[in-house]
């Protein structure tokens, strides 16, 4: 992690809004929430920065920049397929089939005071972005499951990336 262009970014960097961009959302047509056992399923998450761009407007006195950064989140409702299935791991899905997806892209917006680099959007992006998106996501997890009738969805809190070392 580069401390300089992370803290620089924070320094230059104000949150405006956080909306929801797109959604996708399926369910197997064979699959009957109402009648099937919770314990028999499983939800695997996903998240991740897709990316991060400066635009500007322009206003009769001054051009305003600002960061428009698009935060990726999604999760995917599995069924045991046998009682001996291992819990699944990444895309390792033996023993366990997908009923339901459930995917949204958040737009998150951020005024600009001066320019930046592009390691320090970089930075930023990746270690701020997602903190300001999640409550969004949280939410809007937790409310399509019960409007799919899917048994309770709440993403876990957010955890801030680490470099690996």
């Amino acid at each position: 992690m580069n401390h300089e262009s992370l803290q620089e970014a924070i320094d230059c960097l104000s949150i405006l809004d956080v909306r929801l961009d797109n959604s996708t959302i399926w369910v197997d047509e064979e699959f009957d929430p109402l009648f099937t056992d919770e314990e028999t399923l499983t939800v695997q998450f996903k998240s991740g920065i897709k990316e991060s761009v400066v635009r500007s407007t322009q206003t009769k006195e001054e051009e305003k920049k600002y960061l428009r950064s698009k935060y990726q989140c999604g999760y995917r409702v599995l069924i045991s397929s046998n009682d001996d299935a291992e819990p699944p791991s990444g895309e390792d899905l033996k023993g366990w089939i997908q009923v339901a997806e459930v995917t949204a892209d958040f737009i998150a917006y951020y005024g600009m005071n001066t320019d930046l680099d592009q390691s320090a959007i970089d930075e930023f992006s990746k270690h701020n972005v997602g903190f300001n998106v999640w409550p969004y996501w949280r939410e809007y997890a937790s409310s399509t499951a019960v409007r799919l009738r899917l048994p309770p969805v709440m993403p876990p809190l957010y955890v801030i990336p680490r470099d690996k070392k």
